[in-house]
């Protein structure tokens, strides 16, 4: 989420040449907003006709400002349990906290106070992000912490990767800039099965980065794009907005040069990025979402931020952009403006459409807003106030195992004091969850593999509204190709939100290695309920890539492991690279430009010993041809790497 409020006045002054400073009265809106604050913290919210009760519960949560909160599930008991980031103290310097807590409640609708387990991190850290992802494909949760440890300016960046190991969590370098501010996003872009990253902030001299990155499975990040992306307090999303089975990326935020930008780029297979040209209105201290909230089986845009305004300097906007068959086309106001705060949709009341809740600043003269819009219908409609907060966080999640969805928020209040709660969704209706899908089937192509379902069935949601989920594993029940986050035996969720293939019927992973695999899917409903997995499939990728496998004819393996001279080279279309493995062992080659970003990955699986070939015809990732000059082959076979120059021409 966006960075600290007295940083607007950053914003202001790069846009503003008399170099304006902001006067307003907040310690008279504070002082009121505390006595507002002691009335209705703390106490429940009841909304008319409706069958349900929001409750405000308290737990062990540090009170938090400026920070972050990720939930899951991460010791699989059922419980989910929350990582945390953030500020607790209301003034300077601050505190920095960051820890894991693990849930002790025994998930009981009464409970008036959530216990929890906390174990704080080495490095504590605020004006950061922090998010789960099971990086390294080994069924564990894993995550990455971003922020500053500095308790004033200057800001010292940081940037961990904590691998869970089974017992315990060891922190890792992934590589990657420090930076606070910062926004981080995980999604499978490349649809080759592990979480990639989209990163950006900014560095502890106050350079502002962004970019995409691979994962190679094993942690380890490479960059693919970077500059273009820039933009500092803001928000980014992930979502397949066009239905074409691939995961596109929006960005919104402020511009180096002080402008207010959001751009939507479109993913053209294989995480290849391009701006898509639309035009959506930019903000600061942003917050954004992807949802189809009309169930008509496309993803809506949700997008809120400050907007420029003579009288209050900034105010708060809140936009909803409906999906007109791929372009986006701006509906009229209904919300309530807010900016430097969240906004997320879930289904709260259980009728099958996605609701809205929003929170923050409506304005610099410290006025708040924290609301609830039902959605009847694909019609918003005023709800429930909620108390608000700024540089707020919001996520919705099970906390209590009943099916519906509760609500973890913190950030500052109207009196300027950090505070974190639980909302309690005690409702008397009963979410069943989904079908599970049927009609799974597989078409493998090489060693790319599509694979295909039937729509599933709920009773509260319309079969359109309903998310997939699909894993991919070398075993059965394993998720060690494709994670899907979930108990693969019961279909009980590890996280919240929708699945990893969205509204999809079929999703594409490319480049899988030979062997046989066994996959299933699973349907989520609105309130991120998940049904039991389909009968399991199963499936064998028998030819990888353009890989040829000689063995001598005399039966006699290679005594060593050798990369031998690409033939020919330079080459004008295509060469051969030829290698020999004496025994059994993983291997990966990959292309590479003068710069080491990565072009291609030719070969990444398990071979038997030989002499074997691949084939490179001088295109990328994508198969797009790639350009005259200089480019390196690599080989990791093993524990040994080696590599080689290759001149292209043209």
């Amino acid at each position: 989420m966006p960075d600290l409020i007295f940083r607007a006045e950053q914003v202001v002054n790069s846009l503003n040449p008399t170099n304006i400073v902001l006067t307003s009265h907040r310690f008279f809106f504070r002082k009121l907003a505390f006595f507002l604050f002691i009335l209705i913290a703390g106490s429940t919210f009841r909304v008319a006709a409706q069958p349900f009760i929001l409750s405000s519960v308290q737990t062990d949560i540090v009170n938090l400002s400026y920070g972050s909160i990720s939930v899951a599930d991460i010791n699989g008991d059922g419980q989910m349990d929350v990582l945390f980031t953030g500020n607790s103290k209301s003034s300077m310097p601050f505190r920095p906290s960051a820890a894991v807590a693990i849930n002790l409640s025994s998930g009981g609708a009464q409970e008036s106070w959530v216990r929890f387990d906390i174990s704080e991190l080495a490095t504590k850290t605020y004006l950061g992000d922090a998010f789960w992802s099971d990086v390294d494909l080994d069924g564990d949760l894993d995550f990455l912490l971003t922020g500053t440890t500095a308790t004033e300016p200057p800001y010292t960046s940081v940037t961990e990767l904590y691998i869970n190991n089974g017992t315990g969590f060891v922190v890792s370098d992934p590589g990657l800039p420090g930076v606070h501010a910062s926004i981080i996003r995980w999604a499978d872009f490349d649809n080759d099965g592990d979480e990639d990253l989209f990163l950006a902030g900014e560095t502890s001299g106050g350079i502002s980065v962004a970019g995409l990155y691979r994962n190679d499975g094993t942690g380890g990040f490479s960059e693919i794009m970077g500059p273009s992306m820039l933009a500092r307090f803001g928000d980014a999303a992930f979502g397949d907005y066009d239905n074409d089975s691939d995961l596109d990326l929006i960005v919104t935020g402020t511009r180096i040069d002080g402008s207010f930008s959001t751009v939507l780029y479109d993913n053209n297979g294989r995480g290849e990025f391009t701006d898509s040209g639309q035009q959506l209105r930019g903000f600061a201290f942003a917050a954004l979402e992807f949802a189809d909230y009309d169930n008509d089986g496309d993803l809506d845009l949700f997008l809120s931020g400050a907007e420029l305004a003579v009288a209050d300097i900034m105010h708060g906007k809140t936009v909803l952009y409906k999906n007109n068959g791929g372009s986006f086309v701006e509906a009229p106001d209904v919300f309530d403006g807010v900016f430097y705060g969240d906004l997320t949709l879930g289904d709260y009341d259980l009728d099958g459409d996605l609701d809205l809740f929003v929170m923050g600043l409506t304005s610099l003269n410290g006025s708040h807003a924290g609301r609830m819009y039902r959605n009847d219908n694909g019609q918003f409609i005023e709800s429930t106030g909620l108390v608000g907060a700024s540089t707020a966080n919001a996520e919705w999640i099970d906390f209590d195992g009943d099916n519906d969805l509760d609500i973890l928020v913190a950030g500052l209040n109207l009196a300027g004091i950090p505070y974190t709660r639980l909302i309690r969704n005690i409702s008397r209706l009963v979410n069943r969850p989904p079908v599970a899908p049927t009609g799974l089937s597989t078409t493998v192509d090489t060693d790319d593999v599509t694979f295909a379902w039937l729509a599933a069935e709920d009773e509260e949601s319309a079969a359109v509204s309903l998310t997939y989920n699909v894993y991919i594993g070398t075993a059965p029940g394993l998720s060690d190709i494709f994670s899907s986050r979930a108990n693969t035996s019961t279909g009980k969720r590890y996280t919240g939100g929708p699945g990893n293939t969205g509204q999809n019927l079929s999703w594409t992973i490319y480049d899988i290695p030979l062997g046989v695999y066994y996959w299933s899917v699973q349907a989520i409903d609105n309130s991120f309920v998940g049904s039991e997995f389909a009968a399991e499939g199963q499936f064998s990728v028998l030819t990888s890539g353009k890989v040829i496998t000689d063995t001598e004819s005399d039966g006699t393996l290679p005594s060593d492991i050798l990369l031998k001279p690409a033939y020919p080279n330079p080459l004008r279309t295509s060469t051969i690279i030829e290698y020999d493995i004496p025994g059994s062992t993983s291997i990966e080659i990959s292309i590479y430009d003068l710069l080491g970003k990565r072009v291609t990955t030719l070969v990444k699986t398990f071979v038997q010993g030989g002499t074997h070939r691949v084939v490179w015809d001088g295109t990328s990732s994508t198969g797009a041809p790639v350009g005259a000059g200089v480019y390196f082959v690599r080989m990791f076979a093993g524990d040994a790497s080696m590599s080689q120059k290759l001149v292209l021409l043209k």
